[in-house]
C-alpha cells in the first residue's frame, strides 16, 4: 500500500508572541514578578493605570518591519496543529521556522505495493477457480489444500472453496498414486484439458497428502436443495434420497425429485434399477457430457441403496415392428420407442403420414434438448458400415431435430457416447430423409437410433414440433 505524509503549514506564526505581536526579549517587565514555577504573576485583573508601563518604557519599535501587509490568513486551528508540535515549548521565530522545515515535507515518500493479482489470472492463489482461468494444454499451476470428495479407478474428484465448481482429476495411467476420499491435498497440476465438455486435470507432476477432512462438508443435496446439475455445479459431491427412475436404457437413467421430472443420469452398472423404482442417492458427483450435465455413479453397488422395485411393473419387449408407427395401443411413447427425457410427448398421429396410415409427432416444450430411442438393440459387428434412416416433416421455425446412433458392447453397456448425424431438419412443407452412417467400434456387438430435439432461437416460443415417420437401419 502506498503511505503519504501530509504536508502541514504553519500558519501564524504569532501564536507564541504578546499583544503587541512581537516578542519579549529581555524578559518579564520590571514590576511583575514570577510564582514557582516560574510564571508571571499578574495580580488582579484590574491593573492600576499608575503601575503601567509608559510608551517610554517599552522597547522599541524600530527593529518592527514597517511594511507588513495587513495578514487575512485565518486563525491556526491550534488543536490540529497540537497534534504535531507542542506550542509550549516554541521560545522564538528559530525554533519555529526549524520546526517549519521538519514539519513543512513537500515530497511524497511512496512504498512499492504488496503485489497484488488480478482473481482473473491463470493459477490465481493455487486454487481450483484460478486453474479454471487457465487456457487447455499444459499449465504449471497448484491446486493446494484441497478435498478430495470421491475417488474411483481412473481418478478423483476435489473442492477447495474457491468457485461454486470443484475439479476432476482424470489419471487412468497409474503413474500417481490415488488419493481417498477425505484427503486434503496438494497437486502440482501440468496439464488442463476437457473431454465432451467435463473440464479435468489430466496430469500432474505431484499430490502430497497434507491433511484430513469430511468430504460431505461441501456436499449438494439434490431433493431438499431442488438441484440441478448444471455448470455452476461441475465436478461437486452431490446425495439424496427418494428419487425416482422415470427411465432406463442401458446405464443411462432419467431420474425424477423435487420439481424435476426428468434429469440424466449416469451409472456404471443398473443392477437393481428399473423404471418406477424409488432409491437413495448415497453420493455421486455432477459431470457434462457433450451438451448436458448429469448425475454420474461410479459405484451403484455401493452408491445406490434402499432400492423399491414395486412399481417397476414388467419390463417391455422391444423389436422392429412398429418402426412405421402403425400400432395402435401403447403411446407417448409409441410401442417399441422410449423417452430418455421427460419435457416433450410423442404420439401416434393418424391425419399425417409419410407411407402407411400414421407417424409419431414429437412435440417438445422446453429450451433442453430431448432424445427419444428406439427400444430394439440391432445387432451388428465390429468394423460394419450402419446406416440409419429417418423421414422428417419439419414445419416449425421454432425447432430441429438430428439423428444419432449409440453402440453396446455384448453386455449391453456403452461408454455413453452418440455418434450423431451433422444433418439437422430444416423447414419444409414436403417429407425430407434424414440419413446418417457410422462404422461399428470394435466392441460393437449392438446400436440403437436416437432422435435428438432442439430449440430454434429465436422463433422458439415455448414449444416447437416435428412428424417422423419410417424409421429404419441397413448393415453393411
Amino acid at each position: 500500500m502506498r503511505f503519504m505524509t501530509v504536508t502541514l503549514s504553519l500558519l501564524a506564526l504569532s501564536v507564541t508572541l504578546g499583544c503587541g505581536g512581537r516578542s519579549n526579549e529581555g524578559g518579564l517587565p520590571d514590576n511583575q514578578e514570577q510564582d514557582s514555577q516560574g510564571n508571571p504573576d499578574l495580580g488582579d485583573t484590574q491593573v492600576p493605570d499608575e503601575d503601567l508601563e509608559t510608551p517610554e518604557d517599552l522597547p522599541s519599535t524600530d527593529l518592527l518591519p514597517t511594511d507588513v501587509p495587513e495578514d487575512n490568513t485565518p486563525p491556526v486551528d491550534l488543536v490540529e496543529l497540537q497534534e504535531v508540535v507542542d506550542i509550549a515549548d516554541i521560545s522564538d521565530i528559530e525554533e519555529i521556522e526549524e520546526i517549519a522545515e521538519i514539519v513543512d515535507v513537500t515530497e511524497v515518500e511512496e512504498v512499492d505495493a504488496e503485489e497484488v493479482v488480478d482473481p482473473g489470472v491463470c493459477g490465481y492463489q493455487d486454487s481450483v477457480a484460478g486453474l479454471l482461468n487457465c487456457p487447455e494444454g499444459d499449465v504449471d499451476v497448484w491446486v493446494k489444500e484441497a478435498v478430495v470428495t470421491y475417488s474411483y479407478d481412473k481418478g478423483f474428484f476435489v473442492f477447495d472453496g474457491s468457485s461454486t465448481r470443484g475439479m476432476e482429476f482424470y489419471l487412468p495411467a497409474g503413474e500417481t498414486p490415488l488419493p481417498s476420499a477425505g484427503d486434503v491435498v496438494n497437486c502440482h497440476v501440468t496439464k488442463f484439458a476437457s473431454f465432451k465438455g467435463q473440464q479435468e486435470v489430466t496430469a500432474v507432476a505431484s499430490c502430497e497428502k497434507v491433511g484430513a477432512a469430511d468430504p460431505f462438508d461441501s456436499s449438494l443435496e439434490l431433493v431438499v436443495g431442488n438441484l440441478l446439475p448444471d455448470e455452476q455445479y461441475e465436478s461437486r459431491l452431490v446425495f439424496g434420497n427418494g428419487l425416482t427412475v422415470v427411465s432406463l436404457i442401458g446405464n443411462d437413467a432419467t431420474v425424477a425429485y423435487g420439481s424435476h421430472p426428468a434429469v440424466p443420469m449416469r451409472l456404471d452398472a443398473p443392477g437393481q434399477l428399473c423404471a418406477g423404482a424409488k432409491f437413495d442417492l448415497v453420493r455421486a458427483v455432477i459431470r457434462q457430457y457433450d451438451d448436458k450435465h448429469q448425475i454420474h455413479v461410479f459405484v451403484s453397488a455401493a452408491d445406490i441403496l434402499n432400492v423399491n422395485t414395486d412399481e417397476c411393473g414388467e419390463t417391455p419387449v422391444f423389436d422392429d415392428s412398429n418402426w412405421g408407427f402403425e400400432e395402435i395401443g401403447l403411446d407417448d411413447p409409441p410401442s417399441d420407442f422410449q423417452k430418455v427425457t421427460a419435457s416433450f410427448s410423442a404420439n401416434r398421429d393418424a391425419t399425417v403420414a409419410h407411407t402407411g396410415s400414421a407417424s409419431c409427432k414429437l412435440t417438445w416444450t422446453s429450451d433442453t434438448n430431448q432424445d427419444i430411442y428406439q427400444g430394439f438393440y440391432l445387432p451388428v459387428s465390429p468394423g460394419q458400415t450402419v446406416t440409419f434412416s429417418v423421414w422428417v416433416l419439419d414445419q416449425a421455425p421454432g425447432g430441429r431435430v438430428r439423428q444419432g446412433m449409440v453402440f453396446y458392447k455384448d453386455d449391453k453397456s456403452t461408454d455413453g457416447a452418440v455418434n450423431y448425424s451433422s444433418t439437422f431438419s430444416a423447414d419444409s412443407d414436403q417429407w425430407v430423409e434424414l440419413v446418417h452412417t457410422a462404422t461399428a467400434p470394435e466392441q460393437g456387438a449392438y446400436v440403437r437410433g436416437i432422435i435428438r430435439m432442439y430449440d430454434e432461437a429465436p422463433n422458439f416460443n415455448g414449444s416447437a414440433f416435428v412428424h417422423i415417420d419410417d424409421w429404419g437401419f441397413t448393415l453393411q
